[in-house]
């Protein structure tokens, strides 16, 4: 689903989130494609799970499950106490480019890895 509407290799590379953010800025994703509420929200879970994975596989994180968040979130990097994967994709579909996935991984990634 993810190759139909994006037309992007989802190979859970740090490259394929600056594929991503461009995708959802060119096409102003979640506006243009007037989504209701649970569209919206599998949306948002799908690509925050996309985003988790990333993170997982590139950093050393793992997923756990917290009764303090809706979702699951990914814990285990240095210097950084959990992150939220589901709540950033939601902050870009609000925040637009400015909160660029590809910008807050690389940020991640420097607080995790030295």
């Amino acid at each position: 689903m993810a190759k139909e509407n994006f037309n992007i290799d989802f190979d859970y590379s740090p490259a394929s989130l600056k594929a991503l953010d461009e995708a959802l800025g060119s096409r102003e994703y979640f506006e243009e494609a007037e989504l209701d509420e649970e569209s919206e929200e599998a949306i948002i879970t799908m690509l925050g799970a996309y985003l988790g994975e990333v993170v997982r596989r590139n950093l050393d994180g793992r997923w756990e499950l917290s009764d303090e968040l809706p979702s699951p979130r990914i814990v285990g990097l240095k210097s950084v106490e959990w992150l939220d994967p589901m709540a950033r994709i939601a902050k870009r579909s609000q925040e637009g480019e400015s909160a660029s996935l590809w910008k807050w991984y690389r940020s991640v990634q420097r607080h995790s890895t030295g």
